[in-house]
């Protein structure tokens, strides 16, 4: 494989379309229409597209807010998205855990939105240049390719794994609430263990 070629992938990966504050209406949306708005840009697990069941369950599950009515507002649009972005690497309870930091604090969704996806683009920058770095200076052979599938699953499990230690540690105090619920279950646990020994 050609270095540019090479170089083209990580682009095409890096720059894919994804929805941005100014494609959120500022009308409240019945389900279809909030699908129909997510279709370009959202998948689900294995690039199937996000359902109407999978929006229920994120209601179900505390991920979004209750609906009102039928219609779903600008901020649970952008809690859908969130939801949707995590997916990608973490598990349904730590997201919850996100989101339950996000609505303790009472942030502003939108707002928060706007600022993510300006970091977002910043960030893609710098993985573009840590992506130039990994690359060999000559054209990629097997075992060229082989090493940047190899490197870039290691890039990832570091990242996946700092995000979940941050969850556990830094939104754990956003959350006190949380955070007494998290210690209450350790003790359980412990005095669980405790019981297990005598019998």
């Amino acid at each position: 494989m050609e270095k540019d070629k090479a170089m083209e992938i990580f682009q095409n990966a890096l720059h894919s379309q994804e929805l941005v504050l100014e494609d959120i209406p500022q009308i409240d949306l019945y389900m279809d229409q909030v699908l129909t708005l997510f279709a370009p840009y959202i998948t689900a697990e294995g690039g199937k597209p996000l359902t109407k069941a999978m929006v229920n369950n994120y209601s179900k599950e505390g991920l979004i807010t209750p609906v009102k009515g039928k219609k779903y507002t600008a901020e649970q649009i952008v809690q859908i998205l969130l939801v949707c972005t995590m997916k990608q690497s973490l598990a349904m309870e730590e997201i919850k855990d996100v989101m339950t930091a996000l609505n303790y604090n009472e942030l502003h969704l939108l707002e928060f939105y706007q600022e993510y996806t300006k970091q977002r683009e910043e960030a893609k920058d710098k993985l573009t240049r840590v992506c130039q770095a990994l690359l060999p200076k000559r054209d990629l052979v097997g075992r060229d390719a082989a090493m940047l599938v190899v490197l870039l699953s290691a890039m990832s499990g570091y990242l996946k794994k700092a995000a979940e230690n941050l969850i556990e540690s830094e939104l754990m105090t956003l959350a006190p609430d949380k955070k007494k619920k998290h210690k209450e279950k350790l003790a359980k646990e412990i005095k669980a263990e405790s019981l297990a020994i005598f019998l």
